[in-house]
Formats: structure tokens, sequence, C-alpha cells
């Protein structure tokens, strides 16, 4: 229940919210907040990600086929050459 209280209230889509262990999404959230705090950008960028990765697995229904899916937004600065 918990879990999805936070997800609602973090604006977490209901369809998402269900492939969301306890345990994970706390871990998840620890570690987004020790590695860096959360700036409103940053969780649009992520959100939009999401949101295109999860279609893209609808799409090509492989959605109920994978236990856990998502993107993320890693505190790296480097150029590719």
């Amino acid at each position: 229940m918990v879990v999805t209280e936070l997800g609602i209230v973090i604006s977490i889509k209901p369809l998402q919210l269900r492939k969301v262990p306890l345990l994970m999404a706390v871990i998840e959230l620890g570690m987004v907040n020790a590695v860096s705090p959360l700036h409103p950008e940053k969780v649009r960028i992520l959100q939009e990600a999401d949101d295109i990765f999860i279609n893209g697995l609808h799409e090509w229904n492989l959605y109920d086929e994978v236990w856990q899916a998502g993107v993320v937004l890693l505190p790296v600065q480097s150029v590719g050459v």
C-alpha cells in the first residue's frame, strides 16, 4: 500500500505501479537521494524517457514478458568519441 500511495504522489502511472515490488521501490528511492538530489527537470526527463520505453514494450507486446523495466539517469558527464 505504501508503494502505491508514494507512486500516486510522484505521478507514477497505475499500470506501472503493479510492476514495482516494495523492496526495490524503497531501495531505488534511497539510491536516488544518496546519489543526487531530485531536481524537477531531471524527473521530467526520466518520466518522458520511461514513457517512451514502456510504450515501446507495449507496442512490441513485451510488457508482460519482463519483470521490471525502467530508465536510469546517471550523474555522469562524458562525451562519446
